[in-house]
């Protein structure tokens, strides 16, 4: 909570995506979020965590994908970024984003630009994704999608159990990578994928939060 509270004073109002503060620690998701497994698989556990006096959402898994997202009642626009801290307890060995049969991630972060329900038709997605054996800097168009972009933040095949803090301007990064303006977020979410491998996965994230970028001084 002290790191919000910072980022507030620093760069005005926040969007807290998952409240977690305002949840008991057990099994659960946020209020207001939904599990959707992806093709039929089992989805994984999720666990709200508490660790002093802040709360941690833990996703645990093997063999198991599935979307956990929340659609807003209006889209953000232009000027927001996203920040989030996340660790990693237990990483699938065998993942790289850069091979469909091995694509899978301990965690991810997404972005939809416009409605979940119109992904893979009108909408974009970036997916935010700690990545395996892939390349530190790989920011590629997904497998499953040309409406998707995976863009690899943090990663490696062992875990570090380590809270790494991450903020990002998703507009600037669909400018990049699919070169045109994109319209406003319509949703947010996590995902933890291991159907690929089929190998176990754990791993944390707090402190989900839409803020304006920060304005830069001369």
């Amino acid at each position: 909570m002290l790191r919000l509270l910072a980022l507030a004073l620093s760069v005005g109002p926040i969007w807290d995506l998952m409240m977690l503060a305002a949840m008991p620690v057990g099994p659960g998701v946020p209020a207001g979020w939904t599990v959707r497994p992806v093709r039929g698989r089992s989805a994984p556990t999720y666990t709200v965590s508490g660790e002093g006096d802040e709360r941690a959402l833990r996703m645990e898994g093997r063999g198991s994908a599935a979307w956990l997202y929340r659609s807003l009642d209006r889209p953000v626009d232009d000027g927001m970024s996203l920040s989030w801290s996340w660790r990693v307890l237990q990483a699938p060995p065998s993942a790289d984003l850069r091979e469909k049969r091995r694509d899978d991630s301990p965690v991810r972060v997404f972005v939809v630009f416009g409605r979940l329900e119109d992904l893979g038709r009108s909408a974009h997605a970036i997916f935010y994704s700690w990545g395996g054996s892939a390349d530190a800097e790989l920011e590629a168009l997904s497998h499953v999608s040309r409406r998707i972009a995976v863009v690899r933040l943090k990663g490696g095949p062992d875990a570090d159990g380590i809270w790494h803090d991450e903020r990002v301007d998703p507009f600037r990064d669909h400018e990049r990578i699919f070169g045109a303006p994109a319209e406003g977020i319509g949703a947010i979410g996590i995902m933890q994928d291991t159907d690929q491998t089929l190998e176990a996965a754990s791993a944390e994230l707090r402190a989900l939060a839409f803020a304006p970028v920060p304005v830069v001084g001369p």
